[in-house]
């Protein structure tokens, strides 16, 4: 079925990447770097396949029928930045500056279950309380994303304070092997 419908289908252990190969344009380039390319796309369809991928209002995908129920589930988060990480609150079309607490408030409650493996996104010092409660920290430094296309103004200095917290259920050995991936 792919991604072509409004809502993604959660009651199973859903439908996973189905392609062997994605479209990459009309060429038909050969050699090492297509060749690598295709790899490379073959390994993350294969990361990917029961991968469901939600949008939308997050909490209605973190109930137990769409986590748990199908046993061992892993969760990444990255809600927009919250009132107290400083955001401005004219960016989105609708505004809600206290979705990241309330995500984190959700981790925290759920962040020692045993089936769950959470990674929740943020800044800095953002969501520092999960650490009181077993989960470990990563910086890491984006690339900045749209304040990097800035041609006159300020650098985005946000993207030396990207955080991702990991729950305490998280494998800290696979969690490098699975950021080498990208």
């Amino acid at each position: 079925m792919g991604v072509n419908r409004k809502r993604v289908h959660l009651g199973d252990a859903g439908m996973g990447v189905n392609r062997k190969r994605v479209h990459l344009g009309g060429g038909s380039e050969s050699g090492t770097g297509e060749q690598g390319l295709v790899a490379w796309m073959e390994a993350l369809a294969a990361r990917l396949a029961r991968v469901r991928v939600c949008s939308g209002d997050w909490s209605r995908v973190m109930g137990e029928t769409p986590t748990i129920t199908h046993g061992l589930t892993a969760v990444f988060l990255d809600p927009p930045y919250g009132g107290d990480a400083g955001r401005d609150n004219g960016l989105y079309g609708h505004e809600d500056l206290t979705v990241a607490a309330d995500v984190r408030a959700w981790c925290v409650e759920h962040g020692d279950h045993p089936l769950l493996r959470i990674a929740l996104c943020g800044l800095d010092t953002e969501h520092s309380e999960l650490m009181n409660h077993g989960w470990t920290k990563l910086d890491w430094i984006g690339t900045g994303g749209y304040g990097s296309s800035r041609k006159n103004g300020p650098v985005n200095e946000n993207r030396k304070l990207e955080t991702i917290w990991f729950s305490p259920h998280c494998l800290l050995p696979e969690r490098q092997r699975q950021l080498d991936l990208f």
